[in-house]
């Protein structure tokens, strides 16, 4: 990776010395997009100018030591496993004792290995024993896409968390394009990509503070994202990797339902018909209409949309554009009316003119839809402020 070693106070002293992103990216030879991801991936912050930025992040310990020998942390080890961990996923970045009189505290400083790919860390979080007493009803369903983890939007995601622990939806359907799995994409490669881990964390942590806000019912379909991970292992002929599972198991240990915990969550997912790829997985709201993920991009608010009603020919949700959008068709079955409505969700990924890497100045809105007994209605989320009916959330 082109940031890879970089350390995060070289790069807050270089915006320091040089006053801005632009001149700081030519001293530490990088494309200035690619030090932008960089800054909000790290938590920099540069909003009073580059000379005031500050890197958000813990002070450094009094006491320093690197370990990666899991035999020789000691009592670390059983702090670790005390928190719901396995000691053998962590790497042992730094730790310290602070000593107050009689008093002792040890600090454990702990990074996720990088060398493999491991399901979402939990630290030790369990599900409430409420998640097992869920009706499922005609009621309130919110339908959330392409959040895009981990450049999901942080204060969209804080706004949509208190917004469902107010209203307590029946369901909340979360559309594809929850992981971003940039680092296995086919598109060219900016460097500064997330890590596989990182992606996957960021997605179960949104899952979870889903499930915390509110004792919904959860819905998961997979998206064209999701698929990329299947997609660059079957490119180097390895399906059979892809398909790996345990003895007595019927998931894949590479499955976004593995990876994700979506059991331990109490998350349901939604697959496609055996042979079908992700286009085909659908979920029926009770009362309204159908969610997919989408498979449609058309230039213009609206246009896919109306191309999936059209191929699809009933009323449906869609995300994938992250575009919103809410329109309708009428057609003539045998002489009968009949009305349909097609909304294009939004996305709740960051949305910044240089697009993730992969589109210029983009035509794209934050935010999400919600149905309740067959009204479809838009959530929108501009300036920092989410606005869904009479409600304002900022």
């Amino acid at each position: 990776m082109a940031t890879e070693g970089i350390h995060p106070k070289a790069v807050v002293a270089a915006l320091r010395e040089e006053g801005s992103v632009t001149a700081a990216s030519r001293v530490l030879g990088l494309h200035r997009n690619t030090l932008s991801s960089y800054l909000y991936r790290h938590n920099i912050d540069t909003s009073q100018g580059a000379k005031n930025a500050v890197w958000n992040s813990s002070d450094e310990p009094s006491e320093h030591v690197v370990s990666e020998d899991t035999a020789e942390w000691g009592d670390i080890r059983k702090l670790i496993e005390s928190r719901g961990l396995t000691p053998e996923d962590w790497i042992l970045s730094r730790c310290r004792v602070n000593k107050w009189g009689e008093n002792e505290q040890l600090r454990a400083d702990l990074e996720p290995r990088r060398d493999f790919l491991m399901p979402a860390r939990t630290d030790g979080w369990k599900p409430s024993e409420r998640m097992n007493a869920r009706t499922v009803t005609e009621g309130l369903t919110f339908v959330l896409s392409d959040h895009h983890c981990p450049v999901h939007d942080k204060h969209l995601h804080a706004l949509t968390v208190e917004l469902l622990r107010r209203e307590k939806p029946e369901t909340i359907v979360v559309a594809g394009d929850l992981i971003d799995w940039a680092g296995v994409s086919r598109h060219r490669k900016s460097g500064t990509e997330a890590g596989l881990n990182e992606s996957l964390q960021g997605a179960y942590d949104v899952l979870r503070d889903y499930r915390t806000a509110c004792n919904a019912r959860i819905v998961f379909l997979d998206g064209n994202h999701e698929q990329r991970l299947f997609n660059a292992l079957e490119s180097k002929g390895l399906v059979n990797v892809a398909n790996l599972r345990r003895p007595e198991d019927d998931v894949s240990l590479l499955s976004t339902r593995h990876l994700l915990r979506l059991d331990e969550l109490g998350v349901e997912q939604v697959f496609p018909p055996e042979g079908c790829g992700y286009e085909h997985a659908e979920f029926r709201i009770p009362g309204g209409p159908a969610v997919r993920h989408g498979w449609i991009a058309s230039s213009g608010s609206g246009s896919s949309a109306l191309k999936t009603l059209d191929k699809l020919r009933r009323s449906v949700v869609i995300g994938h554009t992250h575009r919103q959008s809410l329109v309708h068709h009428t057609h003539w079955i045998d002489g009968v009316q009949q009305q349909l409505t097609a909304v294009e969700a939004g996305c709740m990924a960051l949305v910044t003119e240089n697009g993730m890497g992969y589109s210029i100045a983009p035509d794209w809105q934050n935010g999400f839809c919600s149905v309740s007994n067959g009204t479809i209605e838009l959530a929108t989320y501009t300036n920092g402020t989410l606005r869904w009916r009479d409600r304002v959330i900022s």
